[in-house]
């Protein structure tokens, strides 16, 4: 990758092996633009101020031209639907969910990440990827979450993820992910926290867990941000895992996140 790159992060990959199975990746997947793009802020600051009466209208006012861009994007695949039958009854309940990886915001720093999945359909429907300052990422969940049926949402409480988290516990967001201790279960402390906490121990079983979804073909994703990042999300054989200087793996960790809440 680094003596014959073909992208520009790969450019910057370093010795180790890719986490995740870029074959299935490259070869499997289907990578398509999003069906819509929509100005993120102005979302948030429509709906919060009470300008529309539902979701729907409050993210038709805002779609961006295709050559427009903007600070906080958020890029729609699939818009929230309910899956009906022949007759019009419903086939299933509509079954979301919204994970994020939580970074400071800053404009040099990591990217926040959101991720939107169709729990039934293990399918990403929706992405954002931008810096959004860290006091203000639980307005853009809270937004997803209710307007995807009120998805179950999944928080990285990890440092900064935990502002957000208590944001939306004080707001009373009614479907919060409670995570179960994972391989170190303290005696008498069986209480589940809400968020995914991101640990050494923690992140083999996300990753893996994301690679066989990936192998065995049960989860789809068209944005080729993903895959960007997967060329570059690499193994050190000891159990370690991150994106290789100064490539981001911020996409990557939501969506394992959201592997773990599906």
């Amino acid at each position: 990758y680094q003596e014959y790159p073909s992208t520009p992060e790969e450019a910057f990959s370093k010795s180790g092996r890719t986490a995740l199975p870029l074959d299935v990746l490259e070869e499997d997947f289907e990578w398509e633009p999003p069906q819509h793009r929509y100005d993120f802020a102005a979302i948030r600051y429509t709906w919060q101020e009470g300008v529309v009466d539902d979701f729907d209208t409050a993210v038709g006012m805002h779609e961006l031209a295709p050559e427009a861009e903007a600070d906080f994007e958020l890029r729609v695949w699939e818009q929230p639907f309910i899956e009906r039958d022949e007759h019009g009854r419903m086939a299933r309940q509509p079954n979301y969910v919204v994970a994020s990886d939580v970074a400071e915001g800053l404009a040099q720093g990591d990217y926040s990440t959101i991720v939107v999945r169709d729990a039934n359909t293990n399918t990403t429907v929706a992405t954002v990827k931008a810096h959004i300052p860290v006091h203000d990422l639980a307005d853009y969940i809270e937004f997803l979450g209710y307007w995807y049926y009120t998805a179950l949402v999944g928080v990285e409480r990890n440092n900064h993820g935990i502002l957000p988290l208590a944001q939306l516990q004080e707001r009373h967001y009614p479907r919060l992910y409670r995570q179960d201790s994972v391989a170190q279960i303290k005696a008498g402390d069986r209480t589940p926290r809400y968020g995914y906490h991101t640990t050494r121990s923690s992140k083999p079983k996300m990753v893996n867990d994301l690679s066989k979804a990936i192998i065995d073909g049960e989860w789809t994703t068209w944005d080729e941000r993903f895959l960007a990042e997967a060329r570059t999300y690499l193994s050190d054989g000891k159990g370690g895992y991150g994106a290789s200087y100064p490539n981001h793996d911020d996409l990557v960790m939501a969506e394992c996140i959201a592997q773990q809440v599906v």
